[in-house]
Order: structure tokens, then sequence, then C-alpha cells
């Protein structure tokens, strides 16, 4: 009767372990449950609200010069300009205002040699013109070999202008 006894004693003792750890679980659902929503409101507090920067209207001649990289032939850099200007392959070039005082005295030299040629100064910075052709390094010059869908007369005006 002992050994019975011992044995109920010990299947209660493990339905009340077993019960216990299912209230154990169901406290750690409770609270993950409860978390969740303060996670979501800690998630909404952090939100960053960003201000939307007026957009800045874009000058004809910068229009012109989107639209000449798209839809023309074109090459960057100051070597491919004035390599292209020497070899006569180029219709024209696009450069930037703080190109190195070197590189403005060989294309003042070089550019007179070349009749139909163009030499546009841009008023921005490398930057600027980098930026404006969608990379993200600076352009100093641009040497064009097709208009594409603009022309050299619109480019000449707009410089000008």
């Amino acid at each position: 009767m002992l050994m019975a006894r011992k044995k109920s004693v010990e299947i209660e003792e493990k339905k009340e372990a077993a019960e216990k750890q299912a209230e154990e679980e169901k406290a750690e659902v409770e609270e993950a449950e409860a978390a969740e929503p303060a996670e979501e409101q800690k998630k909404k507090r952090k939100a960053i609200v960003r201000k939307r920067e007026k957009k800045e209207k874009i000058s004809p001649l910068e229009k012109e010069i989107r639209l000449l990289i798209d839809s023309g032939k074109v090459e960057f850099g100051t070597r491919k300009g004035i390599s292209s200007i020497l070899l006569g392959k180029a219709k024209g070039v696009i450069y930037a205002s703080n190109i190195p005082k070197g590189t403005l005295d060989d294309l003042g030299y070089y550019m007179p040699m070349e009749k139909n040629m163009a030499a546009l100064p841009f008023a921005g910075t490398s930057m600027e013109l980098g930026k404006l052709c969608g990379k993200p390094f600076p352009i100093s010059m641009i040497a064009i070999f097709e208009f594409g869908e603009t022309t050299k007369a619109k480019l000449e005006k707009l410089t000008k202008g």
C-alpha cells in the first residue's frame, strides 16, 4: 500500500509540474503578445519623417545637356575630350567652370584647329555637371560625338544667353 501511495504522490507531483510548466508557457506567450504591440509602438515612434525638398527648376541648358546625354553619343573626361578633339572625332565639348587652367589652355589651343567644333562652357562646377549626367563623381568635360535629339545651335544659344 505504501508503494501505491508513493506512486500516486509521484503522479500528482508530475501533474502539478506539468500544470506549472503549462502555466509558465501561457505566461510567456501572453508576455510575448503584450510585447509585440509595445515594439510596434516603439517602431511607430522611431519612424523618421523626411521633409521633401522643393523641386528645383531645371534650366533649359541642363535639360538640353540631359537630352544630349540620353539620346546622343558622348564620352566623359578631359583626356577623352582632348584626344577626340586632336583626332577630329568630336563635334563639340562641354566643359565645367572649374576646369583646371592647363586643360583650359589646351582646349583653347586645339579648338581653333577644328572649324565646326563647339566648345560650350557649363556655368556649374564639375560636381554639378557630374550630377546632371547622373554620375556620382565630378565630370570636367563631355566630348560630343553625335548630338542626338538636340542641336549644336540650341546648345550654343543656351550657353551664350
